[in-house]
C-alpha cells in the first residue's frame, strides 16, 4: 500500500471519526477544501515520521531516557501547545486500547486502556 492510499483508508476510517469526537476543541471544517486537506496530509506525513523517531530512540536507548528528553521538549513549548500534546496523547491512548496484541504488548496495550478510562472519567484538558 502507497502512501496516498494509507492516508484515504486513514482519513475516513473509524479511529479518524473516533479520535475527532474525543478532542476537547472543534476540528477545523475540512469539507473539499484542497488547502485544509493538503494541510493535514502533510501532517499526517510529518506525525507517522515522528512516531517512528520516537520508536527507534526507544529501541537503541532506555524508555526512561527518551521520556525524559520527551518531557523536556514538550515543557518547553507554548502552554497551550503542551495541552494540546496531551490531549493528543490521550486520542492516541484511547485509540491504541484497541489495538491487536500478543505478549510483547499486552501490557502497553492494557496500560493505554487504564489510561483512556481514566481520561473519560476524570480528565479534562480545556482548549485555552
Amino acid at each position: 500500500m502507497n502512501n496516498e492510499e494509507e492516508w484515504n483508508r486513514y482519513k475516513f476510517s473509524p479511529e479518524f471519526k473516533e479520535a475527532a469526537k474525543m478532542c476537547a476543541h472543534k476540528m477545523p471544517e475540512r469539507g473539499d477544501n484542497v488547502d485544509v486537506l493538503r494541510q493535514e496530509r502533510k501532517d499526517f506525513d510529518a506525525i507517522r515520521g515522528a512516531m517512528r523517531t520516537i520508536a527507534d530512540a526507544v529501541n537503541g536507548n532506555s524508555p526512561a531516557i527518551v521520556g525524559k528528553v520527551l518531557a523536556v521538549e514538550l515543557a518547553g513549548q507554548h502552554r497551550t501547545l503542551q495541552a494540546s500534546v496531551i490531549r493528543a496523547l490521550l486520542v492516541m491512548f484511547g485509540i491504541y486500547k484497541g489495538a491487536a496484541y500478543d505478549l510483547r504488548n499486552k501490557a502497553a496495550v492494557d496500560a493505554a486502556e487504564k489510561v483512556a478510562d481514566l481520561a473519560k472519567k476524570d480528565i479534562a484538558i480545556p482548549f485555552i
